[in-house]
């Protein structure tokens, strides 16, 4: 065999080879599912486009009303601070660590005016996202009035990071939610 025709048969071996993994990379890229981001439910580039908006709305929204969340009797004040943190920061932090825990879990929200009345008939929307997927989202829309507090119930079924996101209303004005979490 001439040396020629090694190179050659090299060249095409390299070249097929290549060719082949291009092929591979694209066919396991599109079997990958694709999950679409809804923090605050609404979408990344909603978020990215009136993320200055939510963060003068939720101000506002504080100046005027009290607004803790409860999660399992621990107590979180209304803010998006959480959004500017990573996981391997939230790690090192433990104020909003492990505020969830498998099963059966309460949130509740209290929602009182400056001087101290409860208001009546806000919108409520919670979301609780797992941060890797969007097949345990759960929703939460029906809070129900007990004891002065807008409680509502989630089920967690898997370990692992999640995200509390979504807002209070109140006559038009909204306060948005963010909190990093992870299970006992």
């Amino acid at each position: 065999m001439q040396k020629y025709k090694l190179w050659l048969l090299f060249f095409f071996t390299i070249f097929s080879f290549t060719f082949a993994m291009i092929i591979w990379t694209i066919v396991k890229a599109s079997q990958t599912p694709v999950h679409k981001d809804e923090s605050f439910l609404q979408s990344y580039a909603e978020v990215d486009e009136g993320y200055n908006d939510m963060v003068i709305s939720t101000k506002k929204f504080n100046d005027k009303y009290e607004v803790f969340i409860y999660v399992n009797d621990n107590k979180v004040p209304l803010s998006m601070d959480d959004i500017k943190i990573s996981y391997r920061v939230f790690e090192k932090r433990t104020e909003n660590k492990k505020l969830l825990q498998l099963g059966k879990n309460s949130l509740k929200v209290e929602l009182k005016d400056k001087e101290g009345n409860i208001i009546q008939n806000p919108n409520i929307n919670i979301r609780v996202i797992r941060a890797i997927d969007t097949y345990n989202d759960i929703d939460l829309t029906e809070f129900t009035l007990e004891n002065g507090f807008y409680t509502a119930n989630a089920d967690i079924a898997i370990e692992g990071n999640w995200n509390i996101t979504g807002f209070v209303e109140v006559d038009g004005l909204k306060g948005s939610l963010y909190i990093k979490t992870n299970t006992k």
